[in-house]
C-alpha cells in the first residue's frame, strides 16, 4: 500500500512494532492506538480496493 511515495503498511508495520516496545503505555492508551492503526488499516484498504 503506498499513497504519495508513502508506504502505509510498513508506517502501520512500525507503529505497531514501536507499541510492543513502549512498556509504561497504559492499557487504555494502548487499547485506543492498536483501534487506530485498526481504523486506518481498513480505511486504507477501502481506499485502494473500491
Amino acid at each position: 500500500m503506498t499513497i504519495d511515495n508513502i508506504n502505509i503498511a510498513d508506517t502501520l508495520k512500525g507503529v505497531e512494532d514501536l507499541l510492543k516496545q513502549e512498556k509504561d503505555l497504559s492499557p487504555a492508551s494502548r487499547a485506543m492506538f492498536e483501534l487506530l492503526v485498526l481504523v486506518i488499516t481498513l480505511l486504507v484498504n477501502r481506499l485502494i480496493r473500491p
